[in-house]
């Protein structure tokens, strides 16, 4: 089969991200401000489904691109592209996604969701290109239509044959040591961003719990096909447990650390 942007075992010229909504990614964001320049970062903003370029950019300079774009956008930019991307367990990345819109009212769907309980949510059609296999339509590049089983096929190859790594959120810190190692980054420390709060809204209804899977099948089987390819990936890794352990340890000090100089200047700059 012939990959239409081959992987290398060479350091690629430029990594795409794919920021799967509510699935780690602006955590992501956070760990490549310190693996590359700042003019080496394309933010693509906008929803999901992006498959075009902002005008007026210099891809030549650009190292890292990341967005909620889909599968394909490689083809708009020259050079040796690979991909990555964060996965996360449906039914969780679906509350989370309505828990978030509901208490943000900056989201453009806030207006239309903050009435609408759980099952309103995820039966409506304000957001099904989020709701209904999101995951496995953006990875396999659907612009239009409804994701089938050739849609999840489709997603299956290209985590297997054209993403140099491919990470699970449920298991982010097994996940940032191989993107370390793919990627050549330095230890990617982080402190988790833009997590949703809990509250009521945690309470969903065997109902409505059915109706996400439902709705997210194909998610299910991407999601289970992603964590056994992470599994197979790590495998051929040598002394990759010892370095998750290591890295665990060093970035729960390096949080700490942050939050007591954070504390200190806190108290300094407090009015006396």
């Amino acid at each position: 089969m012939t990959r239409d942007h081959p992987i290398t075992t060479e350091p690629p010229d430029r990594v795409i991200f794919i920021h799967i909504p509510k699935a780690a990614g602006t955590t992501i964001d956070a760990i490549a401000v310190r693996q590359y320049r700042r003019r080496e970062i394309l933010r693509i903003p906008g929803g999901i489904g992006r498959t075009h370029l902002p005008q007026l950019v210099d891809a030549t300079t650009i190292r890292f691109v990341i967005g909620h774009v889909d599968y394909g956008i490689h083809r708009q930019l020259p050079g040796r592209n690979t991909y990555i991307t964060m996965m996360r367990e449906p039914i969780r990345r679906v509350l989370s996604l309505y828990r978030y819109i509901v208490s943000s009212p900056q989201h453009a769907l806030h207006d239309v969701v903050k009435n609408q309980d759980l099952i309103d949510f995820v039966s409506g059609a304000a957001d099904t290109a989020e709701i209904v296999n999101g995951q496995t339509r953006q990875i396999a590049g659907l612009a239009q239509g409804s994701p089938n089983r050739g849609t999840l096929a489709l997603a299956q190859r290209n985590l297997a044959e054209n993403f140099v790594a491919v990470g699970i959120a449920e298991r982010f810190d097994t996940s940032m040591i191989l993107f370390r190692r793919r990627l050549h980054w330095q230890m990617p420390f982080y402190v988790a961003k833009n997590v949703t709060r809990s509250g009521s809204l945690d309470l969903p209804t065997k109902e409505a719990i059915a109706l996400i899977r439902s709705r997210n099948a194909l998610d299910s089987e991407l999601y289970r096909f992603a964590n056994n390819l992470l599994d197979e990936q790590i495998h051929r890794e040598r002394f990759f447990r010892a370095e998750v352990t290591a890295f665990r340890l060093l970035n729960s000090a390096a949080r700490t650390s942050r939050v007591r100089r954070a504390r200190t200047r806190a108290v300094d700059s407090a009015p006396p």
